[in-house]
């Protein structure tokens, strides 16, 4: 029996298989080819300080004219003070903070507690994400005026330099899960114990023995907040040597040390057949985690 695995690192895998001469040609599906890009929009993205600094600029040209202007001047400033007193009521004095910060991170911090829960991505990014720079311009705004505000009241500085340190941790949440997420994966490779191949595991020109390679279409992460848990997922899997979790395509890539795997879970069955188990025993996880794989053919790479 001969199995040959073809795959190509586009955003549409193709893969084959030929088994005892048949040809099967797995299908893919039309979204996986028609999947948009997707981003995380941080904040040290291509274009984001742009964007950022103009709408910086935009906001201080209205509230110069809304200043300068009395009637304006009363319309917005009786408009902040009627949503301010909404948010006392319905909340506490950090409620106004607070929105602005999980609008300033696309809602993360309410995305992390449902990837806790394993409810999956809830598309807050793929909405919020685009328009970001407005919120974090937003807060800033807002923070710089509460700063003006509280200046010469020395009794408010407290709870101003408290409303600041929280809309700092909401806005740069992301940027935070992806430097989390880098240091976990860097401490990983530094386990690694032949360091002559580890950066190279994921390279279709590898030759090292007795390796598993495993891909995933994981097609319904969103967010940082979405790597961060399918990566915590594999971090914890028996026998992972790297592996590689792509918002943009939205996949994963896994490599595995077979005599590891084996030592562990006692397999004794061929490559072939521990390849699948393997498939669908990490599937079943990311499933459990609310990040189903697209139920395709997996690619199986044999060193």
């Amino acid at each position: 029996q001969q199995v040959v695995t073809c795959c190509n690192h586009s955003l549409s895998v193709v893969m084959c298989k030929l088994e005892t001469g048949t040809i099967t040609k797995c299908q893919q599906q039309q979204q996986s080819a028609t999947m948009k890009s997707r981003r995380m929009h941080l904040i040290t993205d291509d274009g984001f300080g742009r964007h950022l600094t103009a709408n910086l600029l935009v906001m201080t040209f209205i509230i110069t004219v809304c200043s300068t202007n009395p009637h304006l001047h009363l319309f917005f400033l009786d408009a902040y003070h009627d949503i301010k007193e909404y948010m006392m009521q319905t909340a506490s004095e950090m409620a106004w903070w607070s929105v602005l910060g999980l609008l300033s991170s696309s809602c993360c911090a309410i995305q992390i507690l449902l990837n806790a829960l394993s409810f999956g991505c809830a598309g807050f990014n793929n909405v919020l994400g685009p328009i970001r720079p407005t919120f974090v311009a937003m807060t800033i705004m807002a923070q710089m005026s509460s700063w003006y505000v509280s200046y010469s009241r020395p009794y408010q500085w407290r709870m101003t330099a408290a409303s600041t340190l929280l809309s700092l941790f909401l806005t740069l949440l992301p940027e935070a899960l992806v430097w989390q997420t880098a240091k976990r994966e860097g401490s990983r490779q530094q386990l690694q114990t032949n360091g002559e191949w580890k950066d190279s595991l994921l390279n279709d020109n590898t030759n090292a023995a007795g390796i598993i390679h495993l891909q995933f279409r994981l097609t319904t992460m969103g967010c940082s907040s979405c790597v961060s848990t399918v990566s915590k997922v594999l971090d914890g899997i028996n026998g992972v040597l790297q592996y590689f979790v792509s918002l943009e395509d939205g996949s994963a890539e896994i490599v595995l040390d077979e005599a590891l795997v084996r030592r562990r879970t006692e397999m004794s069955t061929s490559k072939g057949s521990m390849h699948d188990l393997l498939w669908n025993d990490i599937a079943d996880q990311l499933k459990a985690a609310g990040f189903p794989p697209l139920d395709t053919c997996n690619s199986k790479k044999e060193r």
